[in-house]
Protein backbone atom coordinates (compact mmCIF):
# COMPACT_ATOMS: atom_id res chain seq x y z
CA UNK A 1 0.00 0.00 0.00
CA UNK A 2 2.91 2.51 0.97
CA UNK A 3 4.11 2.06 -2.46
CA UNK A 4 0.99 2.57 -4.43
CA UNK A 5 0.15 5.70 -2.39
CA UNK A 6 3.82 6.76 -3.33
CA UNK A 7 3.43 5.87 -6.90
CA UNK A 8 -0.17 7.82 -7.04
CA UNK A 9 1.76 11.10 -5.37
CA UNK A 10 4.49 10.55 -8.13
CA UNK A 11 1.77 10.47 -11.07
CA UNK A 12 0.54 14.15 -9.58
CA UNK A 13 3.56 15.23 -10.73
CA UNK A 14 6.08 15.50 -7.52
CA UNK A 15 9.37 15.25 -8.52
CA UNK A 16 12.78 14.79 -7.46
CA UNK A 17 13.75 18.30 -6.65
CA UNK A 18 10.56 18.82 -4.97
CA UNK A 19 10.93 17.00 -0.96
CA UNK A 20 9.19 13.68 -0.75
CA UNK A 21 8.76 12.16 2.75
CA UNK A 22 8.70 8.35 3.09
CA UNK A 23 7.94 8.54 6.68
CA UNK A 24 4.72 10.64 6.27
CA UNK A 25 2.81 8.26 8.19
CA UNK A 26 -0.62 8.84 6.23
CA UNK A 27 -0.73 10.71 3.53
CA UNK A 28 -3.05 13.79 2.98
CA UNK A 29 -5.59 11.55 0.58
CA UNK A 30 -6.12 9.48 3.88
CA UNK A 31 -7.36 12.38 5.72
CA UNK A 32 -10.71 14.22 4.41
CA UNK A 33 -9.96 18.06 3.52
CA UNK A 34 -13.46 19.16 3.64
CA UNK A 35 -13.85 23.27 2.40
CA UNK A 36 -17.35 25.01 3.18
CA UNK A 37 -18.33 29.00 2.20
CA UNK A 38 -21.70 30.74 3.21
CA UNK A 39 -24.41 28.59 4.73
CA UNK A 40 -28.23 29.96 3.90
CA UNK A 41 -31.29 29.03 5.45
CA UNK A 42 -32.22 27.39 2.34
CA UNK A 43 -30.43 25.95 -0.97
CA UNK A 44 -29.77 28.65 -3.79
CA UNK A 45 -28.20 28.41 -6.95
CA UNK A 46 -24.69 29.30 -6.52
CA UNK A 47 -23.09 26.08 -5.94
CA UNK A 48 -20.74 27.05 -3.27
CA UNK A 49 -23.42 28.02 -0.74
CA UNK A 50 -24.73 24.72 0.97
CA UNK A 51 -28.06 24.87 2.90
CA UNK A 52 -28.23 25.00 7.25
CA UNK A 53 -29.50 21.68 6.98
CA UNK A 54 -27.24 20.24 4.50
CA UNK A 55 -24.16 21.00 6.96
CA UNK A 56 -25.85 19.97 9.69
CA UNK A 57 -26.35 16.72 8.30
CA UNK A 58 -22.37 16.60 6.87
CA UNK A 59 -21.67 16.98 10.73
CA UNK A 60 -24.18 14.65 11.85
CA UNK A 61 -22.77 11.87 9.94
CA UNK A 62 -19.14 12.74 11.00
CA UNK A 63 -19.92 12.27 14.38
CA UNK A 64 -21.72 9.20 14.27
CA UNK A 65 -18.71 7.50 11.74
CA UNK A 66 -16.68 8.58 14.77
CA UNK A 67 -14.49 11.46 12.81
CA UNK A 68 -12.66 13.49 14.87
CA UNK A 69 -11.42 17.15 13.92
CA UNK A 70 -7.92 17.93 14.04
CA UNK A 71 -6.58 21.47 13.57
CA UNK A 72 -4.59 22.36 10.50
CA UNK A 73 -1.33 22.72 12.71
CA UNK A 74 -1.85 19.54 14.02
CA UNK A 75 -2.02 17.88 10.31
CA UNK A 76 0.76 19.16 9.16
CA UNK A 77 2.81 18.20 12.49
CA UNK A 78 1.49 14.52 11.61
CA UNK A 79 2.78 14.89 7.65
CA UNK A 80 6.12 16.54 8.87
CA UNK A 81 6.84 14.71 12.19
CA UNK A 82 7.42 11.22 12.47
CA UNK A 83 6.46 10.87 15.64
CA UNK A 84 2.87 12.95 16.00
CA UNK A 85 -0.08 11.18 16.58
CA UNK A 86 -3.76 11.98 15.14
CA UNK A 87 -6.83 10.38 16.15
CA UNK A 88 -7.37 7.32 13.53
CA UNK A 89 -10.11 8.07 11.84
CA UNK A 90 -9.55 12.58 11.35
CA UNK A 91 -10.87 15.23 9.42
CA UNK A 92 -10.02 19.26 8.31
CA UNK A 93 -12.98 21.54 8.50
CA UNK A 94 -12.30 24.52 6.38
CA UNK A 95 -14.64 27.64 5.78
CA UNK A 96 -13.40 30.33 3.39
CA UNK A 97 -14.26 33.91 2.78
CA UNK A 98 -15.12 35.22 6.34
CA UNK A 99 -18.86 34.87 5.88
CA UNK A 100 -21.32 36.47 8.13
CA UNK A 101 -22.93 32.82 8.15
CA UNK A 102 -20.17 30.94 9.40
CA UNK A 103 -20.59 32.49 12.71
CA UNK A 104 -24.44 33.00 12.69
CA UNK A 105 -24.96 29.07 11.18
CA UNK A 106 -22.31 27.11 11.27
CA UNK A 107 -20.93 27.89 14.63
CA UNK A 108 -23.55 26.80 16.77
CA UNK A 109 -23.16 23.31 14.98
CA UNK A 110 -19.83 23.00 15.52
CA UNK A 111 -20.36 23.04 18.63
CA UNK A 112 -22.76 21.16 19.07
CA UNK A 113 -20.41 18.22 17.62
CA UNK A 114 -17.87 19.85 19.45
CA UNK A 115 -16.04 19.79 16.27
CA UNK A 116 -13.21 22.65 15.31
CA UNK A 117 -12.79 24.36 12.06
CA UNK A 118 -10.44 26.63 10.52
CA UNK A 119 -11.78 29.96 9.36
CA UNK A 120 -10.00 31.77 6.31
CA UNK A 121 -10.36 35.50 5.91
CA UNK A 122 -10.15 38.05 3.18
CA UNK A 123 -9.16 40.81 5.08
CA UNK A 124 -10.60 43.79 2.82
CA UNK A 125 -14.45 42.10 3.29
CA UNK A 126 -13.80 42.07 7.40
CA UNK A 127 -17.14 44.07 8.57
CA UNK A 128 -18.77 44.71 5.03
CA UNK A 129 -22.43 43.73 4.59
CA UNK A 130 -22.43 39.71 4.94
CA UNK A 131 -19.33 39.36 6.50
CA UNK A 132 -17.89 38.86 9.89
CA UNK A 133 -16.80 41.67 12.20
CA UNK A 134 -13.58 41.90 13.55
CA UNK A 135 -15.66 40.87 17.42
CA UNK A 136 -16.73 37.98 15.85
CA UNK A 137 -13.26 36.79 14.75
CA UNK A 138 -11.85 37.13 18.14
CA UNK A 139 -13.92 35.17 19.41
CA UNK A 140 -14.27 32.60 17.16
CA UNK A 141 -10.52 31.81 18.35
CA UNK A 142 -10.63 33.08 22.48
CA UNK A 143 -13.98 31.34 23.41
CA UNK A 144 -14.92 28.61 20.93
CA UNK A 145 -10.80 27.74 19.93
CA UNK A 146 -11.35 27.85 16.60
CA UNK A 147 -8.40 28.62 14.38
CA UNK A 148 -8.25 32.18 11.68
CA UNK A 149 -6.00 32.57 9.03
CA UNK A 150 -5.58 34.49 5.77
CA UNK A 151 -7.73 34.37 2.82
CA UNK A 152 -5.63 37.33 0.99
CA UNK A 153 -6.58 40.71 0.81
CA UNK A 154 -8.86 41.46 -2.06
CA UNK A 155 -9.84 37.94 -3.02
CA UNK A 156 -8.17 38.11 -6.37
CA UNK A 157 -6.16 35.49 -8.42
CA UNK A 158 -2.46 35.73 -7.23
CA UNK A 159 -1.28 33.77 -9.96
CA UNK A 160 0.14 37.02 -12.90
CA UNK A 161 0.06 39.78 -10.13
CA UNK A 162 3.18 42.05 -10.21
CA UNK A 163 5.39 41.78 -7.02
CA UNK A 164 3.65 44.91 -4.44
CA UNK A 165 0.07 43.44 -5.51
CA UNK A 166 1.49 40.20 -4.28
CA UNK A 167 2.84 41.63 -1.18
CA UNK A 168 -0.76 43.58 -0.44
CA UNK A 169 -2.13 40.38 -0.84
CA UNK A 170 0.20 38.12 1.24
CA UNK A 171 2.01 40.11 3.94
CA UNK A 172 -0.70 43.20 4.01
CA UNK A 173 -3.43 40.83 5.13
CA UNK A 174 -1.14 38.62 7.06
CA UNK A 175 -0.59 41.75 9.05
CA UNK A 176 -3.64 42.89 9.30
CA UNK A 177 -4.99 39.41 10.86
CA UNK A 178 -2.31 39.73 13.13
CA UNK A 179 -2.98 42.55 14.32
CA UNK A 180 -6.07 42.05 14.44
CA UNK A 181 -6.56 38.95 16.38
CA UNK A 182 -3.38 39.39 18.38
CA UNK A 183 -1.15 35.95 17.16
CA UNK A 184 0.86 35.15 15.04
CA UNK A 185 -0.53 34.13 11.08
CA UNK A 186 0.97 31.27 9.71
CA UNK A 187 -1.32 29.25 7.11
CA UNK A 188 -3.34 30.61 4.26
CA UNK A 189 -5.81 29.42 1.34
CA UNK A 190 -5.68 30.45 -1.92
CA UNK A 191 -8.27 32.71 -3.49
CA UNK A 192 -9.72 30.98 -6.08
CA UNK A 193 -6.90 28.13 -6.21
CA UNK A 194 -5.31 30.38 -8.03
CA UNK A 195 -1.35 29.83 -7.81
CA UNK A 196 2.39 29.07 -9.89
CA UNK A 197 6.28 29.07 -8.61
CA UNK A 198 6.34 32.37 -8.21
CA UNK A 199 3.26 32.92 -5.79
CA UNK A 200 4.84 29.93 -3.31
CA UNK A 201 7.83 31.55 -3.17
CA UNK A 202 6.76 34.62 -2.20
CA UNK A 203 4.16 32.73 0.49
CA UNK A 204 7.36 31.01 1.71
CA UNK A 205 9.28 34.37 1.65
CA UNK A 206 6.29 36.14 3.44
CA UNK A 207 6.58 33.06 5.93
CA UNK A 208 3.85 31.14 6.16
CA UNK A 209 4.17 27.64 7.05
CA UNK A 210 1.65 25.67 4.77
CA UNK A 211 -0.66 27.36 1.99
CA UNK A 212 -3.80 25.58 1.04
CA UNK A 213 -5.26 25.16 -2.60
CA UNK A 214 -8.64 23.61 -4.41
CA UNK A 215 -6.75 20.47 -6.03
CA UNK A 216 -8.50 17.48 -4.24
CA UNK A 217 -5.49 14.99 -2.98
CA UNK A 218 -3.13 17.01 -3.53
CA UNK A 219 0.24 17.31 -1.15
CA UNK A 220 3.36 19.29 -1.94
CA UNK A 221 6.63 20.48 0.35
CA UNK A 222 8.47 22.75 -1.73
CA UNK A 223 11.17 23.92 -0.14
CA UNK A 224 9.85 24.01 2.99
CA UNK A 225 6.30 24.56 2.51
CA UNK A 226 3.41 23.06 2.42
CA UNK A 227 1.13 22.73 0.08
CA UNK A 228 -2.59 21.11 0.81
CA UNK A 229 -5.55 20.22 -1.70
CA UNK A 230 -8.91 20.34 -0.30
CA UNK A 231 -12.54 19.16 -0.99
CA UNK A 232 -14.58 22.20 -1.98
CA UNK A 233 -17.88 20.98 -1.00
CA UNK A 234 -20.47 21.74 -3.87
CA UNK A 235 -23.92 20.65 -3.77
CA UNK A 236 -22.79 17.21 -1.78
CA UNK A 237 -25.92 15.65 0.03
CA UNK A 238 -25.82 13.00 2.32
CA UNK A 239 -25.55 9.80 0.24
CA UNK A 240 -22.44 11.92 -1.71
CA UNK A 241 -21.15 12.96 1.26
CA UNK A 242 -19.51 10.08 2.32
CA UNK A 243 -17.28 9.85 -0.74
CA UNK A 244 -15.45 13.12 0.31
CA UNK A 245 -13.98 11.01 3.78
CA UNK A 246 -12.84 8.13 1.75
CA UNK A 247 -9.48 7.28 -0.01
CA UNK A 248 -10.14 6.63 -4.13
CA UNK A 249 -7.52 6.42 -6.22
CA UNK A 250 -10.04 6.34 -9.23
CA UNK A 251 -11.29 9.54 -8.27
CA UNK A 252 -8.01 11.06 -7.26
CA UNK A 253 -7.23 10.29 -11.18
CA UNK A 254 -10.17 11.78 -11.93
CA UNK A 255 -9.73 14.93 -10.04
CA UNK A 256 -6.55 15.40 -11.11
CA UNK A 257 -7.35 15.54 -14.57
CA UNK A 258 -9.90 17.77 -14.52
CA UNK A 259 -7.45 20.30 -12.89
CA UNK A 260 -5.21 20.09 -15.59
CA UNK A 261 -8.00 20.93 -18.12
CA UNK A 262 -8.75 23.66 -15.85
CA UNK A 263 -5.46 24.40 -16.00
CA UNK A 264 -5.00 24.72 -19.79
CA UNK A 265 -8.27 26.15 -20.37
CA UNK A 266 -6.48 29.28 -18.30
CA UNK A 267 -4.28 29.17 -20.51
CA UNK A 268 -6.79 28.93 -23.41
CA UNK A 269 -8.76 31.94 -22.15
CA UNK A 270 -6.13 33.72 -20.06
CA UNK A 271 -6.29 34.38 -16.04
CA UNK A 272 -9.21 37.70 -15.97
CA UNK A 273 -11.80 35.64 -18.67
CA UNK A 274 -11.44 32.78 -16.87
CA UNK A 275 -12.26 34.40 -13.52
CA UNK A 276 -14.88 36.33 -15.02
CA UNK A 277 -16.19 33.01 -16.52
CA UNK A 278 -15.73 31.67 -12.86
CA UNK A 279 -17.82 33.84 -10.87
CA UNK A 280 -20.43 33.79 -13.70
CA UNK A 281 -20.75 29.72 -13.38
CA UNK A 282 -20.64 29.84 -9.50
CA UNK A 283 -21.97 32.90 -8.07
CA UNK A 284 -19.85 33.33 -6.80
CA UNK A 285 -20.38 36.86 -4.60
CA UNK A 286 -17.67 39.23 -5.07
Amino acid sequence: MVNLKKNFVLFLGIKENKVWKEDMKKLSVDIPILTYHRLTKYRVSDKYTTSINEFAEHMEYLQYNNYQTISLCDYIRHISEPFFDIPEKSCLLTFDDGHQSDFQFALPILARHNFKATFFITTDWIGKQGYMIPEQLRELATTFGMSVQCHGKRHIPLKGLSLDNLLQELVVSKRTLEDLMGAEIYYMSFPGGSFNKDVLTCVRDARYRAVMCSIPFYLHQIDGLFVVGRHMIKYVGKSNFNACLKVDYAAHIRAYFMSVLKKNFKIIVGNKMYYFLWKIYTKKIP
